[in-house]
């Protein structure tokens, strides 16, 4: 992975000195040492790292942009399986550009650890392997992660308590914890997750195989959560206690759980629309989505405009969709159900759903009977064994009387288009 290099150039410049005596530091050629470059830079330098491999921890206390010269293919930073790589601490401004963060060891953050910081910026990077947890934040401020790659971390790739963050064009893949296996958010904000992929990250023993949050805002748009599994619940996604998560156009494909193959909600808020569900499967209950209470009293989730395609439970029955003791509003979704057997397009337990203008297809079983808040047929996807969600033209998700139905709207069905990556 290369550096964006128009990012890195606008951060340059954002954050560029404010005193008129600051200046730049080079690494190796006027301190050996990262950290010397550190100790000896004044609030607003720039340190410039040629490419090589940087033992120990570095600590950063004051506003730096450090850089690295050819990005984090040469330029690395080495924990050494024994110490923290990153920690900034109490810093206001400033960003870590183009390294590759690997092979740190210790309590609470491996990689990147930042404190009580405020608009601080991590771009460009590459942070692997770290034995517990790629980056973590404890009480920071409007922190901006983008460009990077969180990737085979243990202890999850990232966690956040009371914090404030946003992403963008960041790849979370092969992450591991007990709980959240790609991120962890404890009483946190992610004001926005835009562009990202979370893909293969596991909750060996938990909930939330992509993102697991705990009273916490998660606002996601044009992500794709692939192939990530939670052992309890919610293999993309599982939020609890009070929670608010906010899904648009992104795409969840062959995640997989114990229950809530793609999504696990409990006792939070849940609105999800112009998403696309391909393939994610559960043991039981909720093939896709499972919702389970509500965090304010007569607010109900949303799941508007949606497409599902071939989610499936493995054992006992199940839907689709899954809600106990509440009245979601599930409207304008198209459902294509393998088998009526033993899967559903919605199971409600303890409520009544607000269920109009949804299009179900059933591929093997009873046919389902029209009505007046249910169309039944073939949707007429271009290719949706190859991902490709959107629909011909004479397709019933563009002519029903209500309007557009499901995720995506007529497409040229010539070439492979999906939400997102």
């Amino acid at each position: 992975m290369r550096p964006s290099l128009l990012l890195a150039a606008l951060l340059i410049l954002t954050l560029a000195p404010e005193h008129a005596d600051a200046k730049r530091i080079f690494v190796p050629r006027q301190h050996r040492r990262i950290q010397a470059a550190v100790n000896a830079a004044a609030a607003g330098d720039t340190i410039w790292v040629a490419p090589g491999i940087y033992y120990g921890t570095i600590t950063v206390k004051k506003r730096l942009v450090i850089f690295a010269d050819q990005g984090p293919e040469k330029t690395v930073l080495d924990g050494h399986d024994s110490v923290r790589v990153v920690h900034v601490e109490g810093v206001k401004g400033g960003g870590i550009l183009g390294f590759r963060i690997q092979n740190g060891k210790a309590p609470g953050g491996s990689g990147v650890y930042c404190l009580r910081d405020t608009a601080f910026i991590l771009a460009s990077c590459d942070v692997r392997g770290n034995w517990e947890t790629g980056v973590a934040l404890w009480k920071c401020e409007n922190i901006q992660i983008g460009d990077s790659e969180i990737s085979g971390n243990h202890g999850t790739g990232m966690t956040s308590s009371e914090s404030k963050f946003q992403l963008l064009r960041v790849n979370f893949r092969d992450n591991h914890a007990a709980t959240g296996g790609g991120m962890n958010l404890v009483d946190s904000e992610m004001q926005i997750a835009r562009e990202c992929l979370f893909e293969t990250n596991r909750a060996d023993g938990g909930t939330g195989g992509g993102i697991f949050g705990e009273n916490s805002m998660i606002r996601i748009a044009n992500c794709t959560f692939r192939g990530n599994t939670a052992a309890s619940g919610g293999g993309g996604i599982a939020t609890m206690d009070s929670c608010e998560v906010r899904v648009r156009t992104s795409l969840f494909t062959a995640n997989r759980s114990n229950a809530g193959g793609a999504v696990l909600t409990d006792q939070s808020y849940c609105d999800i629309q112009g998403s696309v569900f391909d393939k994610n499967r559960a043991m039981a209950a909720g093939a896709a989505v499972q919702i389970l209470g509500r965090r304010t009293a007569g607010v109900n989730p949303i799941l508007i405009g949606n497409t599902f395609y071939k989610n499936g439970v493995d054992a006992d029955q199940g839907g689709t969709i899954f809600a106990e003791a509440i009245a979601p509003e599930i409207t304008r979704n198209i459902f294509v159900i393998d088998s009526t057997a033993k899967n559903m397009a919605v199971l409600q337990l303890k409520g009544v759903p607000r269920y109009e203008c949804n299009l179900v297809q059933t591929l093997d079983g009873n046919p389902m009977k029209s009505s007046a808040n249910l169309l039944v047929g073939d949707p007429l996807f271009c290719d949706a064994e190859h991902g490709d969600f959107h629909v011909r033209d004479l397709s019933p998700a563009l002519l029903a009387p209500c309007g557009k139905i499901g995720a995506l709207g007529k497409g040229s069905c010539g070439f492979k288009v999906v939400p997102s990556q």
